[in-house]
């Protein structure tokens, strides 16, 4: 958006600073992340003061017993995508829950090129 919003029809979230410049108002995009630096609050808990979160309802989860965490598959919308959290902590299907992504986690991909946006230089 003009004063500086990704927006789709499952959230908002703020563009990073430091990509402000290189994504045009209008600019369709790509979010991606990497799923162990996104966090996951089942919907009522409070949300961390001054995050911005996704709604989100999770599907499933998949344990790694191996590496003490689990992948948790939630859809947004249309998006189906995983976020990593502690193997004890609990989830089932269905729950609705909110997904913050930090601000330096997030790349953005120009949709038409597929390329990565960069930060100025």
């Amino acid at each position: 958006t003009e004063d500086g919003w990704l927006v789709s029809d499952w959230g908002r979230l703020p563009i990073p600073k430091a990509l402000r410049g290189q994504v045009r108002p209008g600019q369709k995009v790509i979010l991606g992340f990497r799923s162990s630096a996104a966090q996951l609050i089942p919907e009522g808990e409070p949300l961390p003061k001054g995050s911005f979160a996704l709604k989100a309802e999770v599907i499933n989860s998949e344990p790694n017993f191996a590496r003490h965490f689990q992948t948790v598959n939630v859809q947004a919308g249309e998006a189906i995508f995983g976020v990593q959290i502690p193997l004890e902590t609990p989830v089932n299907s269905g729950w609705q829950v909110h997904i913050i992504i930090p601000e330096e986690a997030i790349y953005l991909f120009d949709e038409e090129t597929e390329e990565r946006i960069q930060p100025a230089e």
